[in-house]
């Protein structure tokens, strides 16, 4: 197990999360620049779903939704959540082995996951992205901008991005929109597979 991986595994187990703005709520939560209509009826991989919020909300509208997560106590948490709102059409896997079990995916939507781990690891994604998305499919995308890489034991660890590493990353597709947050140094990006 790499560093990254073991460092999310060891923040799980110790309740980390428990309190984190982002985690602590088990409730449904509609997803960022995403619309009915690109969804309704499709396939759906969300990438780092955590407990399954935006999971939940896509299942609403979405044929399926495969979800990815690093933590298996993290995947049994997001498993109750969505077994308890009486969804079923979902599965989430381990991110070591997800590609072998996900294809034909009509839209990918990834937040919070490309900041906190390696850049080996997510051109890792972005190609699995690449072979699991149909032709069409779109992508919707966040990265950290800025150039720190940054790794301490036990803190999430924090990647940032300039504008070219990601046009390199995200080159065999078609980038329809991208947008940046006002407060933040997050770029929302949305596109579709050449």
């Amino acid at each position: 197990m790499d560093k990254y991986n073991q460092t999310w595994e060891t923040l799980h187990k110790n309740d980390y999360f428990k309190n984190h703005r982002l985690y602590n709520k088990f409730e449904i939560l509609k997803p960022h620049n995403v619309s009915i209509e690109d969804i309704k009826d499709k396939c759906v991989l969300d990438i780092g779903a955590g407990y399954g919020r935006t999971m939940g909300w896509f299942c609403k509208f979405t044929e399926f939704v495969y979800g990815i997560e690093v933590t298996p106590k993290i995947i049994n948490e997001a498993n109750d959540f969505l077994t308890k709102k009486n969804f079923k059409n979902f599965n989430i896997y381990l991110t070591k082995n997800y590609h072998k079990f996900i294809y034909n995916v009509d839209y990918v939507f990834c937040r919070y996951v490309f900041q906190h781990i390696s850049k080996e690891q997510c051109k890792e994604y972005i190609e699995n992205i690449h072979q699991l998305l149909n032709k069409n499919g779109k992508i919707n995308l966040q990265f950290r901008l800025g150039n720190i890489l940054d790794f301490i034991e036990n803190k999430e660890p924090r990647t940032e991005y300039t504008i070219e590493e990601i046009n390199e990353l995200l080159k065999d597709f078609t980038i329809l929109n991208i947008e940046y947050a006002n407060n933040n140094k997050h770029a929302y990006i949305i596109g579709i597979k050449k």
